[in-house]
């Protein structure tokens, strides 16, 4: 498609194609990203942090609500947002754990009491 945008996940370009996030545009190319509150009935509003991702300028955006812009590039994964993610869920696993979090903190590597 001649007229077609297209954004820049991990590397790969992403055709846009009326997505409303980030999240949904990582969903479509097959990428896994952990989340916490986003959920398909709920408003978004970016509160478990878990899935920020990194812009090519190096800021971190909320992937379920941030809107994606064709020749946006981001990151899902680097080191940073790794250890983000790991500090996050040990904050949150010091409390009683729902099973989410069990599965989160196992994906990531976090160990669970």
């Amino acid at each position: 498609m001649e007229n077609a945008e297209y954004m820049t996940i991990d590397g790969l370009p992403i055709e846009l194609n009326g997505e409303e996030s980030i999240l949904a545009l990582i969903h479509k190319a097959g990428i896994e990203l952990p989340t916490l509150c986003h959920h398909q009935d709920l408003s978004l509003y970016g509160d478990c942090r878990m899935c920020m991702v990194e812009t090519q300028e190096g800021t971190w955006e909320f992937a379920c609500s941030t809107p994606p812009r064709a020749g946006m590039s981001i990151k899902t994964n680097t080191p940073e947002i790794e250890q983000h993610r790991r500090v996050l869920l040990g904050l949150l696993l010091a409390n009683p754990v729902p099973d989410r979090l069990r599965e989160l903190a196992e994906w990531l590597g976090v160990p669970t009491p």
